[in-house]
């Protein structure tokens, strides 16, 4: 019997002590700031950041793409809060298969001047057909709703996952 009470006690200790040392010991970390709803695209030249596809897929239980994007800084001082994604889908015969989208993401850039975005968005796509993705950036909430030949944009097909 003594030798449960003294594992109890023994257990206890260490349970407590480790609270303890979770407050004392881990550095509170700084809250991310909002973003400015106010910040001024119209000098921003497209040029300065640049971005990859990592990859598009679409989800048929939930009807939705999902975009994983990673955008890099390469212009002088602090790069922008968001940007305008724009994207439009369509089939391997070149037809519109839904409505083009302008998104505004969020980029929060790291020490390399590099930012990772997932977004998502509705589309309805049939499995028996191939799917492509246009992706361009754009500076305003209007959009561009077809790529421009300067534009930048990008292709990737989209892969189906079930």
């Amino acid at each position: 019997m003594k030798k449960h009470i003294l594992g109890i006690a023994i257990f206890s200790l260490i349970v407590i002590s480790s609270f303890l040392l979770s407050y004392t010991v881990i550095p509170k970390a700084d809250l991310m700031s909002t973003v400015e709803t106010n910040q001024d695209l119209s000098s921003l030249d497209l040029n300065d950041l640049t971005f990859d596809i990592l990859s598009v897929k679409y989800d048929s239980e939930t009807n939705q793409v999902t975009q994983d994007i990673r955008f890099r800084w390469n212009g002088k001082g602090n790069p922008p809060k968001f940007i305008y994604v724009n994207s439009a889908f369509y089939t391997s015969e070149k037809s519109s298969a839904g409505d083009n989208r302008n998104n505004r993401v969020n980029l929060i850039f790291g020490n390399g001047m590099t930012a990772d975005v997932l977004f998502m968005q509705s589309f309805k796509a049939n499995a028996a057909r191939n799917y492509y993705a246009d992706i361009w950036l754009g500076k305003e909430a209007k959009g561009d709703y077809k790529p421009k030949s300067n534009s930048g944009a990008k292709t990737s097909p989209i892969l189906f996952v079930h």
